[in-house]
């Protein structure tokens, strides 16, 4: 198990950072590879995410939600402990600070977990940063999580996606690469910074099922 958080400011109240967390079903639109979320009870929510081009599927229980202040999550699946907490407060009359913690099982070689755990720090990162953005611009183009990695490779240093309007050119917008760039290179960097998690030791265990019931494994 490890502990990553990364925390955020965002040109919006705290109750407006809390009501968009609250959105369930808006996580595509911030959240890498994930398809699709939606509430199915008070207090349950069903997750579907794009994993080595297959969908896996799995449910989790809000654990705390406190208006404009917190929302916590851990997920119902053997074997696993893994947790998200959000906490949100205001910093000023214009701003608000938003921290979120992961609690993930890793279940890697010994020699793999800090690639591993740079690799979730870079993807919570990336995954706050359009969250501010869609927040502080509506107006731009939203982020589509159901395009993969190039290759399939899912887990990229940039995400690498169909359209390159991506909440970008706005002040405060994450940098995503142009069709011109991506076919340069998979980064806009110039560097393929692409890590595959497979090739570094993905886990045995826990699995989560797909939608056809197959397990696939997951960290």
């Amino acid at each position: 198990m490890i502990r990553i958080e990364h925390t955020i400011d965002i040109a919006v109240s705290a109750s407006q950072a809390y009501r968009q967390w609250t959105q369930y079903e808006s996580y595509p639109l911030f959240m890498e590879n994930v398809q699709e979320v939606i509430a199915t009870s008070s207090d349950r929510l069903h997750w579907r995410v794009l994993h080595q081009n297959k969908e896996i599927e799995w449910d989790s229980e809000i654990t705390m939600n406190e208006p404009s202040r917190m929302l916590a999550w851990r997920d119902l699946v053997e074997g696993s402990n893994e947790s998200t907490t959000v906490s949100i407060h205001d910093v000023d009359n214009t701003h608000c600070r938003v921290q979120v913690i992961l609690h993930i099982d890793l279940h890697v070689a010994p020699q793999s977990v800090a690639t591993t755990e740079l690799i979730m720090i870079e993807r919570l990162q990336a995954d706050l940063a359009r969250f501010k953005a869609l927040l502080e611009h509506p107006e731009a183009t939203p982020f589509d999580s159901s395009s993969p990695g190039i290759s399939g490779v899912e887990y990229s240093h940039h995400v690498d996606v169909s359209n390159s309007g991506l909440l970008t050119n706005t002040a405060g917008s994450p940098v995503v690469p142009t069709h011109q760039e991506m076919a340069a290179s998979p980064d806009a960097d110039g560097q393929d910074n692409r890590i595959d998690l497979d090739a570094i030791g993905m886990p045995s265990s826990p699995v989560k099922t797909n939608k056809t019931g197959e397990k696939n494994e997951l960290t």
